[in-house]
Order: C-alpha cells, then structure tokens, then sequence
C-alpha cells in the first residue's frame, strides 16, 4: 500500500512540474538553463518528504522558510555558485558566518534538468526559473539510506554573477 500511495503521489507531482513548465514555456521564450543558473543563488525555502527515513517504515517532511532558517537552525540560508566552467559550489555558513561546510562538483544541464554530480552522488533536478527566482524538484536520495525516494521542493533566488559568499 506504501509503494502505491508514493507511486501515486510521484506520478501527480511530475504531472504537476510538466504542467507549471508547459505553463511557463508557453508564456514566454524557452531560456537557456545552462546561461540563466551561472552565478549565486540563496536557498529561500526547502522541503523534503522524506519516505522510508534511513531505510526503516518512518518518513517525516523536513520544511524551512528564509523567515525562519536563521532561528530555528541558527544557520544562514545556503548558496550555490553555478561557474561558467561546469562546476559549482555550495557553502552553509552559521549566524555569524563562519563556514560550516561546502559541497563542490559539476553541473550540467539538459533542457529543463539540471544534474549536480559530486564526488558520492549525482542527483537531477527540474527547474523552472522566472525573474530572478528558481524552483528546483526531484526525486533524491536525501537521508542517504541507498534509496532515491525524498521528494525535494526548494526554491532560489538570483544574489548576482559572483561567488557571493
């Protein structure tokens, strides 16, 4: 019953992003994902449906807002740095910005697809970018139990050409 209900929910949420993107394409001109990721963006908002957590009959929805990802984690919002030179850069700093980590690798898009390869994982993303502003969904292996079954929603926003650290 669990398998159908994720199929389910699956299979309306990609009807649901080929529905915006067909909505979005049609109301102005295709744009160059590849062009249009280079440079900063600042994680807004993230939610993650995390099913079957580590492996074991559990899921819970991990869900932050930039209102409240300074208090509740006591961490900045993180930021990635899409580089004309195929590869990216994500940093998570603390309140008072000392870096936390950083995930580096490639990038490569295709059509509406963005894929992040890193040395331990690849994962691909859809994305639909309007005004300075990028949703990203997928299907991902967040809590790294071996299977691709967190559905991922986030949404960006355009900080400038730079690493803006």
């Amino acid at each position: 019953m669990r398998i159908t209900i994720l199929a389910l929910l699956l299979l309306a949420f990609s009807f649901s992003c080929k529905q915006e993107v067909n909505d979005k394409t049609e109301a102005q001109p295709r744009q160059d994902l590849t062009q249009a990721l280079q440079g900063t963006w600042e994680a807004k908002y993230l939610k993650i449906d995390v099913n079957t957590y580590q492996g074991q009959d559990s899921s819970f929805v991990f869900e932050v807002s930039e209102e409240t990802w300074e208090r509740d984690y006591s961490v900045k919002p993180f930021r990635t740095f899409f580089a004309a030179d195929s590869t990216f850069r994500t940093t998570r700093r603390s309140n008072n910005n000392n870096l936390l980590g950083e995930d580096r690798g490639l990038w490569r898009t295709f059509g509406d697809t963005l894929m992040l390869i890193e040395p331990n994982n690849t994962s691909q993303y859809k994305v639909i970018i309007d005004k300075g502003q990028a949703e990203w969904a997928g299907v991902i292996d967040w809590d790294l139990d071996g299977e691709e079954d967190d559905v991922y929603y986030a949404t960006y926003r355009y900080v400038g050409r730079t690493p803006n650290e």
